[in-house]
């Protein structure tokens, strides 16, 4: 299979994002997800407007893995059918159109290498808004900014005689970060004084490891 081009998404609203380490339940779907070692998992929301480049891309890609599993099972007796595309519109409670559009992206956390036989981990590469690497465990919550860096990997399921593509998360840029417990200075009554502790401390950086090649998605 020819090496794909990550495609890289605007700056949108993460929902239930999982970045943190592979999880094996499905929070957004309310279910176990087929790989039981877990899966790095984050849903993207965006207007329709700003999604329409990608899920252009995204279709076109749903539309050749389809083409490609009707190719390979040519004459046989029951033809394959087309998977759902990775994303959904999104209703309000009321079940009308929000005008926005929710888009899965997935990674698993560690595999089997089929040709040699041996076992690997990966996980997504995580930046702040300057492209810097975020420290390794990071918390990022629902409602952070981000955008997400991915690959549309064709499939073909036997089980259910459907093509379709999955999105491989390849990395997530952090815009604005959301994190669990936070406060702002002025929910607590602090405003902007003038003094010399002004600076942030900078948090160490950790090399981030990602395969190439033999990755399942």
């Amino acid at each position: 299979m020819p090496k794909m081009l990550a495609i890289t998404t605007p700056k949108g609203s993460a929902m239930y994002p999982f970045l943190k380490e592979p999880v094996t339940y499905s929070q957004a779907e309310k279910k176990q997800l087929p790989d039981p070692d877990g899966s790095y998992l984050v849903d993207l929301v965006l207007s329709n407007e700003e999604a329409e480049g990608v899920l252009g891309k995204i279709d076109r890609a749903l539309e050749d893995s389809f083409k490609r599993a009707k190719e390979d099972r040519k004459g046989a007796k029951k033809k394959p059918e087309k998977a759902d595309a990775p994303y959904q519109e999104m209703d309000d409670d009321q079940g009308n159109p929000t005008g926005k559009v929710k888009i899965r992206f997935k990674l698993k956390g560690k595999g089997k290498n089929n040709t040699t036989g041996k076992t690997w981990e990966q996980r997504p590469a995580i930046f702040n808004c300057k492209g810097i690497p975020y420290p390794a465990g990071t918390d990022i919550w629902g409602g952070s900014t981000i955008k997400v860096a991915f690959e549309p990997w064709p499939y073909f399921m036997n089980s259910t005689n459907k093509a379709g593509v999955t999105l491989r998360l390849k990395a997530v840029q952090v815009i604005d970060l959301v994190t669990g417990g936070e406060k702002t200075a002025d929910q607590f009554g602090f405003g902007e004084e003038e003094g010399t502790a002004n600076t942030i401390p900078e948090e160490p950086q950790e090399e981030v490891m990602m395969l190439e090649g033999n990755e399942d998605f």
